[in-house]
């Protein structure tokens, strides 16, 4: 990661980054659990370090403040460009954060690489078995209909999604995350169905192991897929296999 603007750093500016200008004045033992983290984020930046290590700084938090604290330390890492040590078990940080990832089981090195590709190895991935894989992509917001319930997004190559609805975010440019055991795939175009997103895609691997399969596919952007064997070869699927990727609106979560 490019070197930092750590001794250009102020006051006002980390307040602002963070959202914690209103907790000034509040007593410490006032601030809710997402608070404090925010809180001594902001205090670590403010030393100007030249590098951040963060051990599992989410851990204690439930999934609902994760999922809100993991934008401002996107911020942090887009905006103060201070390189990070990031130490952690789940994987939907590391695929929001993470340039280059090290994946240690029991003491060993079993993977590293850049995230998406070192993690989506059968040696790596199917060694976690309790974990989620999740695809994590950066959208542009496009337009919400309240009454449908639904926010239209685009991936960068131009592939529109549409996901919950919410308002028009502040930042017009925010991650969005799906399980790779939320998406079905299928070898013909469907007809008469309700999920909201419906992508025609190329395989382009297949890892298997141990029962589980692994799919990459590209469309529009590389999406990971994981199914059974059993279904793997009841679809004929292989490498190149044209498929399309089927997934419900609410399947996607905002980050």
């Amino acid at each position: 990661m490019r070197a930092g603007r750590s001794r250009d750093i102020k006051l006002d500016y980390v307040l602002d980054i963070l959202e914690i200008r209103s907790l000034l004045n509040r007593p410490v033992t006032k601030l809710s659990g997402g608070e404090a983290q925010r809180v001594a984020v902001a205090r670590a930046i403010l030393s100007r370090p030249r590098l951040l290590l963060l051990d599992e700084p989410l851990a204690a938090l439930d999934i609902g403040l994760k999922e809100r604290i993991l934008p401002y330390l996107v911020r942090v890492r887009d905006e103060f460009k201070i390189p990070m040590i990031y130490v952690t078990h789940n994987l939907t940080e590391v695929l929001s954060l993470a340039d280059w990832v090290l994946m240690i089981q029991q003491g060993k090195l079993v993977a590293q690489g850049i995230p998406r590709e070192a993690l989506r190895s059968a040696h790596a991935l199917f060694q976690l078995p309790e974990d989620r894989f999740e695809n994590v992509f950066t959208v542009s917001f496009m337009d919400s209909n309240r009454a449908a319930g639904t926010t239209r997004v685009r991936l960068a190559p131009g592939t529109e999604l549409l996901i919950p609805y919410s308002e028009r975010p502040a930042n017009p440019n925010f991650q969005v995350r799906i399980s790779a055991d939320d998406i079905i795939v299928a070898t013909q175009n469907p007809k008469g169905i309700s999920a909201g997103n419906i992508l025609p895609g190329t395989i382009r691997t297949i890892d298997l192991l141990e029962g589980q399969a692994m799919l990459t596919v590209f469309a529009g952007e590389e999406f990971y897929v994981r199914l059974t064997a059993a279904a793997v070869s009841k679809l004929g699927l292989r490498d190149d296999s044209r498929v399309f990727l089927i997934m419900k609106t609410r399947s996607f979560h905002l980050l």
